[in-house]
Formats: structure tokens, C-alpha cells, sequence
């Protein structure tokens, strides 16, 4: 049944980030952000909707710790082409900002080779025969987190947003998911389980639903209507890949059966 709930739930995501893509095509000003027609609110609710109903299939879970026992051939072949399109960015980035000295955009650059490079020794790490942390110690995990930490306050307080422009809501929760979601798993990599197993699927569900279903398509619209360069849609494309990561973590989840459950003090 858990498994069952979440097909259903992606299905739903998907679903949703395809009537959004398609509202973004016909009812959305793309000069100024604003939508053409209907109510905004309308907009937000049915977005909040669908975060509503991965809390609820979050719910169906099995309660507990979320323990990682074996290395993951998925994950493993997953961060090694992760790793590659996040170094490709970086790298491109910094050719494009250094002749400008946009030093913001450099530093956040440079965090997200540092997070290539961590999907890099997470891949090989699950790619051996026995589960072992990617590095010795978490700091390169820690540094991997942070560019997305970065992300999110560069939208957030430097892009231009409002309640009534869609668009740029989407961008800074979809950074934020992106940096809770990365933070959890790199608990889960290190320490070997999280506290709660509920709430990493719900993060990764919403990560899904934000990045990749809704994020993507909205900055593939808007690239094509010249609203954003193919830099934006290569951000938007690693965020994608992270929300894909939280959907497989919410499907590792949703296969945990209760009586393999780790004890609290083990």
C-alpha cells in the first residue's frame, strides 16, 4: 500500500507541474511575471494542495528512523552523472562571471563544483561492494550543502519577487527544498539513518514537486519566451536532479517495513 500511495503521489506531481506548465503557456505575462487571468490564489492553493497530500502519504509511512543498510547501485551510477552536469555548471559559470567579477555568482560557483565532487565520491562510494560513508569526514558534505544554502538566500533576497508573480515563489522554495533535502541526505550518507523516516519522504516528495515538476518547466517556458538564459535553465536542471534524488529517497522509504526498524539507542 505505501508503495501504491507513492505512485499515486508522484503521478499527482507530475500532473499538477503539467497544468502549471500549461497555465504558464497561455495566462502568464512573461515581461512582467503577473498572470493574465484567473486569481493567483487559486494558483497558490492548488500548489499547497499537493504539498498537502505528500504530508498525508508521508503519514502512511511506516514511523521511525529511516536506517540505510546497502549501498545503492542507482544512487551510485545517479551521482556520477549528477556529478558531471554539476561540474559542467560550475565550470561554465566561472567563465562566464570572471570576466565580470561577479564574485557572488563565483562563490556559489565554486560550492557547486564542491557539490559535483561530493556526488562524485557518493557515486564510487555505492558503487563498491560495502556501505561506507563517501568521505571520511562529513565537511565536503557539509560544503556540498551550500550552495544551495547560497541559492536560496541570493532568491530570496536579491531576485525580484512578489506574492502575485508565481514564478519567482517557486524558485526560492525550490532552492530551499534543495538545501533541506541535501542537508537530510547527507545525514542519512554519514550516519547511516535519519531520525524520521516521514519526514525525509516529505522532503523529498516536495522537492520533487518543486524542482523538478514545477521549476523546470517554468524556467524551460521562460528561456523559450526570452525571459531567462540557458544559464537559468542549467540551474534549473541540477535543481531537477536533486528533486529527482528526493523522489528515490521517498521510494526507498515507502519499501521500509516496520519490523526492520532500527531500535532508537542502537
Amino acid at each position: 500500500m505505501k508503495r501504491a500511495v507513492t505512485v499515486l503521489a508522484a503521478l499527482v506531481c507530475l500532473a499538477a507541474g503539467a497544468v502549471r506548465g500549461l497555465d504558464l503557456s497561455a495566462y502568464n505575462d512573461w515581461s512582467t511575471g503577473f498572470v493574465t487571468w484567473g486569481s493567483v490564489w487559486t494558483r497558490y492553493g492548488v500548489l499547497a494542495g499537493v504539498l498537502v497530500l505528500a504530508g498525508v502519504a508521508a503519514l502512511v509511512q511506516t514511523p521511525g528512523p529511516y536506517r540505510i543498510t546497502a549501498p545503492s547501485r542507482g544512487l551510485g551510477v545517479f551521482g556520477l552523472l549528477a556529478s558531471v552536469l554539476f561540474a559542467a555548471y560550475a565550470g561554465g559559470q566561472v567563465m562566464l562571471l570572471w570576466p565580470e567579477r561577479d564574485w557572488f555568482g563565483l562563490v556559489q560557483a565554486v560550492l557547486f563544483f564542491l557539490t559535483g565532487l561530493w556526488l562524485l565520491l557518493t557515486g564510487l562510494a555505492h558503487l563498491g561492494e560495502e556501505l561506507t560513508p563517501p568521505t571520511h569526514s562529513a565537511v565536503l558534505g557539509v560544503g556540498a550543502t551550500l550552495g544551495f544554502y547560497l541559492l536560496t538566500v541570493g532568491r530570496f533576497g536579491f531576485a525580484p519577487s512578489s506574492v502575485e508573480r508565481i514564478g519567482p515563489t517557486v524558485e526560492v522554495f525550490s532552492a530551499l527544498l534543495a538545501l533541506l533535502l541535501s542537508t537530510a541526505l547527507v545525514r542519512l550518507l554519514y550516519v547511516g539513518q535519519v531520525r524520521s523516516g516521514r519526514w525525509l519522504y516529505f522532503l523529498g516528495f516536495a522537492a520533487f514537486f518543486l524542482c523538478t515538476c514545477l521549476e523546470l518547466p517554468q524556467t524551460f517556458l521562460s528561456w523559450r519566451n526570452g525571459a531567462d538564459g540557458l544559464a537559468d535553465l542549467a540551474l534549473s536542471l541540477l535543481l531537477a536532479l536533486i528533486g529527482l534524488a528526493g523522489l528515490g529517497a521517498a521510494w526507498a522509504v515507502s519499501g521500509q517495513q516496520e519490523d526492520t526498524l532500527p531500535d532508537e539507542d542502537d
